[in-house]
């Protein structure tokens, strides 16, 4: 389980078809790297905007991120004005911690539900477990498609 994260996306789609017309979703997860302030050539400054670039690029429908920092995540949320996001950091809230958060176009998708869960071997725990460095969480939203 060591520099495991975990994200879950769960899509109500209509996965056959809606009145005989089919429909494609795009994915795309990243791990855009722990946004650690003494990073050298690798500092988040640095890259921000070719990461926003590539994904603004691909434009996927729905992402997940892993090793993502609060100042990251709210780059990213004003970057990529046409997405919300949901998730919480391993700490608790949003204010410090690792994130694995979940964004998906608003324009696109209603979210029906969405939470954040701590991957540990005591129910309800904040704690590491299972060797881990850190805490790990699971996000999950529960997306629906707009035009089904």
């Amino acid at each position: 389980m060591k520099g495991i994260s975990c994200i879950l996306i769960l899509l109500l789609l209509g996965i056959a078809t809606a009145q005989g017309q089919s429909y494609t979703t795009k994915f795309a997860t990243l791990n855009i790297r722990w946004g650690s302030p003494n990073d050298g050539k690798n500092i988040w400054q640095k890259r921000r905007q070719d990461v926003a670039g590539f994904l603004s690029f691909h434009s996927p429908d729905v992402m997940g991120f892993q090793e993502a920092m609060p100042h990251q995540v709210s780059y990213l949320d004003s970057a990529l004005y046409y997405y919300s996001w949901v998730g919480e950091s391993r700490d608790g809230g949003l204010k410090s911690g690792e994130l694995s958060p979940i964004f998906y176009k608003k324009e696109s998708f209603e979210l029906m539900d969405s939470g954040t869960f701590w991957l540990t071997d005591s129910v309800g725990s904040k704690r590491k477990s299972w060797d881990a460095d850190f805490p790990r969480v699971c996000t999950f939203a529960i997306l629906k498609r707009k035009d089904i």
